[in-house]
């Protein structure tokens, strides 16, 4: 991509040179995730007995392709509870006695409640909730748990604010007033006493994991009058700075406790997403249609096995979804490099945060904790969660703003089949939804399966990159591998 449509278009995809910045994460990042996959594979007892190398596990065909028995279905009577690294022990600045007009919010992430996740916070229901507010009120926004690596926290008067209100879109208006919004990190202001902070905020939010989380953040929204006054409908709107579709409402009240009017008429904010019972079952997000007895499940077999756990047939199903989205129509004719590599890449990075919300639901937090030192696989799958949905965010922009997808009737998010011949279509994988049957494989088991498919998903990311910069005799040896 970078030498077939040139730094100069890369770097227009977002204005600012940071999809170029995306571009060498994916070489650099994913690569060094490779090794760090390469060396726990390396050391795998179970590899030597088998007489596989770290290098060879992930690649090149070692079972059928086609499906060998029926299989029999996810059972979706079981919920895992996601494995959790090491918790905050920062005290709330609430906890000595805030002033009366001084609320703490303790605020986290719920990565499973979405494709990027919502927030969540202490004292309120489910994901996205409403938080009401009164006017002369201050809303003490605490990101201390370690789920908000990647989410600062933006207020807006619009859902998605900075985001604008769809892919592409013009930037909304936010809330930047001084007497209104603060950011601190550290317990102190983030940029210095007379700033936003939000310049100095933000940034800090794409710091390595375990950097980002050696120190505390919070943001403090004051309720003035003049906001109030401001504020559509009475209502604000929370969102992410990094990821979009994160939004929430922030509903405002006088102290007689009476709705604020404020000026014309409230944004509506979108559906909170719904999470099928087969996601709830995987701890996945949108892969529920192509699991085994699912409409869109795949015959092609991409996972060696019986396929008799939820864990390997959450595998399949993702790995399903990935191989029906990739041929995905639109730039058929490759004139925008750029296009096609977004359409390509989008389902190669949903792929992988699955594969690693899956090990985060499947394994316990000790074995993942231990599985490469140091919480290594800790930061490594709550990067790829995280760091792969912006980067799907970057790529949603530039196809939403592209007049190409509008003139084919398409949008940032369409994706399905366009070149399966009949004989290749979906429904035809074995199988019957419902299973009685749990998952028996170990948890050191799952680890090295999902750690062999990341590092295959890993490589893949790397080469659709590089593959344009490669003398017309390498495309052979990348075809084979």
């Amino acid at each position: 991509l970078l030498t077939t449509a040139g730094v100069a278009a890369v770097d227009a995809v977002d204005g600012e040179g940071g999809f170029t910045d995306s571009i060498y994460s994916i070489i650099n990042s994913q690569n060094f995730e490779i090794h760090k996959m390469h060396n726990y594979l390396g050391m795998h007892s179970g590899l030597a007995a088998l007489n596989y190398t770290a290098e060879s596990s992930a690649i090149g065909p070692h079972c059928p392709s086609t499906v060998g028995s029926t299989w029999p279905g996810v059972n979706v009577g079981v919920t895992p509870v996601p494995a959790r690294s090491e918790q905050s022990t920062v005290v709330s600045v609430c906890a000595d006695g805030a002033a009366s007009s001084q609320r703490c919010l303790n605020t986290s992430v719920d990565l499973f409640a979405s494709e990027t996740g919502y927030y969540t916070f202490d004292g309120h229901t489910g994901p996205s909730p409403t938080i009401n507010a009164t006017v002369g009120e201050t809303l003490v926004f605490e990101q201390y748990d370690v789920t908000n690596w990647y989410h600062p926290l933006g207020f807006a008067y619009y859902p998605d604010g900075a985001h604008g209100a769809d892919w592409g879109a013009a930037e909304l208006d936010e809330v930047e007033g001084l007497d209104q919004l603060r950011y601190f990190v550290n317990q102190t202001e983030a940029c210095g006493p007379g700033d936003l902070g939000l310049d100095c905020y933000e940034p800090k939010f794409f710091f390595p994991r375990g950097e980002w989380r050696s120190v505390p953040y919070r943001v403090e929204l004051t309720i003035t009058p003049e906001l109030a006054a401001a504020s559509r409908g009475g209502v604000l709107f929370y969102f992410c700075h990094i990821h979009s579709k994160m939004s929430g409402r922030i509903v405002l009240h006088h102290p007689n406790g009476t709705r604020v009017t404020g000026t014309g008429t409230e944004e509506s904010l979108y559906p909170v997403a719904t999470v099928s019972p087969i996601d709830q079952a995987c701890g996945t997000y949108g892969l529920g249609e192509f699991a085994p007895g699912q409409p869109m499940a795949c015959a092609e077999r991409f996972v060696c096995g019986d396929l008799d756990t939820n864990f390997e047939q959450c595998l399949q199903a993702m790995d399903c979804q990935m191989n029906v989205e990739m041929r995905v129509g639109g730039f058929d004719d490759h004139s925008d490099p750029v296009a096609t590599f977004c359409q390509q890449m989008i389902p190669h990075h949903r792929n992988a945060v699955n594969m690693a919300k899956l090990l985060l639901s499947h394994v316990s937090s000790s074995v993942i904790a231990g599985a490469m030192g140091d919480e290594g696989l800790f930061d490594i799958l709550y990067g790829i969660i995280n760091s792969q949905n912006f980067q799907i965010h970057q790529m949603y922009n530039y196809l939403g703003a592209h007049s190409g997808l509008a003139a084919l009737n398409q949008t940032a998010e369409s994706v399905g089949p366009h070149c399966l011949s009949v004989d290749e279509s979906f429904g035809l994988g074995p199988g019957a939804s419902g299973s009685d049957d749990d998952d028996s494989l170990s948890d050191g088991a799952i680890a090295g399966i999902v750690i062999a498919a990341l590092l295959g998903c890993a490589v893949v990311g790397v080469l659709v990159v590089r593959t344009a910069r490669s003398p017309p005799d390498e495309d052979v040896v990348i075809s084979a591998v």
